[in-house]
């Protein structure tokens, strides 16, 4: 299935045509939270298989929204008859398809492009006010192409973090809408240890509005409408405190991966935002480092937050040289108008006695409106220095596009825009003993 789906306004594809756009509440904007799902330069985001999509509603009305839903149908949409109302679109669509009655455990709903032909389909989400009223429209085409197999990495839902846990469970939830081949889970940089867990029905039928919430949810009791847990679902039962940082990192049978993080008490996480996004800058004391060889080269950063929404930042790097860096912490949280100091230190390997590498500092946080990332160049020399990357001394693994997970930090390079990417986070503050 390729989606377009516009962040904010309409995306624009290459040749200069509308692939979606918003409608309705100007203090309200849908934003979707799949990392992998990104406007190509065709202006469709290309996926195809089983996913959940996640939204929130952000902006100073996002309180206003109550509840969305997912439409689809023909023909698709357009600029001129999209945000006309009292339907808004023309054509053939089943309206509220599947929706999320709930917002606070943040908004998710089920997708499963196989259930429908080949094709080209317009869709949408629809924002609802508690009496019923929709009040904003996020607005799409879609294509359907359900030969290229499964494309889409397996978001999942993790609770506390994208909202609140909202059933008996306790400690944390991890839900998927598709099959896995694997899944880890960490908490603080410390692995954990998942249980099975029943996980939760989702409308899984052609019937809209069944879901427990919804307007139709009555018809469930006369068989005439089908739930059912879509994924794998775990638990952690063990502490979580309202600090700590959730990772998890999931392969699904296509062998598409998911890394995800979601930190307990940002203030950019849930289903419904009205805090404005994160205003983040980050900056480094001297840009260029000497250092000996066997010795290390130090960089002092400041991050400055120039907004009032807290952000919680993960500290990663770009390396592709034989130099081994080290953020100390490798995780800050900056609050509003304030300040906050970390180092990254580079270490230089004793047969390396001369050059000159460039490094890429990285801050990645969330924002309001989705990831964003900070990236800041840093130079270490070495000896004499030399053209860059050049070194004398014996060859030296390369260090900077390794999997890590060691609790000193990783890799930067396509991280925080693409959830896939072969670079693991590592979260480096330590709590007490967790359940291994």
């Amino acid at each position: 299935m390729a989606i377009g789906l516009p962040a904010a306004s309409p995306s624009e594809a290459s040749d200069g045509s509308t692939a979606g756009g918003q409608c309705g509440d100007e203090g309200i904007t849908l934003v979707l939270r799949n990392p992998d799902l990104q406007v190509q330069e065709d202006g469709l985001i290309h996926a195809s298989g089983w996913f959940f999509i996640q939204f929130q509603a952000v902006g100073p009305n996002a309180d206003r929204v109550s509840h969305i839903t997912f439409s689809f149908g023909k023909a698709n949409p357009t600029d001129q008859n999209s945000c006309e109302g009292p339907v808004w679109f023309t054509g053939e669509y089943l309206m509220n398809y599947r929706g999320d009655y709930n917002a606070e455990d943040g908004f998710f709903v089920p997708i499963n492009t196989t259930l429908v032909p080949d094709g080209d389909y317009g869709a949408a989400i629809h924002a609802y006010d508690s009496g019923g009223t929709e009040i904003k429209r996020f607005w799409v085409e879609a294509v359907v192409d359900n030969d290229a197999g499964d494309k889409v990495i397996p978001w999942p839902k993790i609770l506390p973090g994208d909202g609140q846990q909202q059933s008996d469970a306790s400690g944390v939830t991890i839900e998927f809408a598709e099959a896995l081949s694997g899944i880890e889970a960490f908490i603080d940089g410390e692995p954990i240890a998942l249980e099975p867990w029943e996980g939760r029905a989702y409308d899984d039928d052609a019937i809209p509005s069944n879901e427990p919430g919804g307007p139709a949810e009555g018809l469930c009791a006369t068989g005439q409408c089908n739930q059912r847990v879509w994924g794998p679902a775990y638990q952690y039962t063990g502490p979580v405190e309202d600090d700590d940082i959730i990772k998890v990192v999931a392969r699904d049978a296509a062998g598409n991966v998911a890394t995800k993080i979601v930190h307990l008490l940002d203030p950019t996480a849930g289903g419904i935002v009205t805090t404005e996004q994160v205003r983040f800058d980050m900056q480094v004391a001297q840009d260029t480092v000497e250092a000996p060889s066997g010795g290390t080269a130090n960089f002092d950063f400041t991050f400055t937050n120039i907004g009032q929404t807290e952000a919680h930042v993960d500290l990663l790097w770009d390396n592709q040289g034989p130099l081994t860096p080290r953020w100390e912490p490798d995780h800050v949280v900056v609050p509003g108008g304030e300040r906050v100091n970390a180092a990254l230190h580079v270490s230089v390997p004793g047969n390396v006695t001369s050059g000159t590498f460039p490094i890429t500092a990285v801050g990645g946080y969330e924002s309001g409106t989705g990831p964003a990332q900070v990236e800041v160049p840093v130079t270490v020399v070495v000896g004499e220095g030399g053209p860059v990357g050049n070194q004398t001394g014996n060859e030296t693994e390369e260090t900077g596009d390794a999997l890590s997970d060691s609790g000193g930090g990783s890799p930067a390079t396509g991280l925080i825009m693409a959830a896939a990417a072969a670079a693991l986070v590592v979260l480096a503050r330590r709590r007490g003993d967790r359940d291994a």
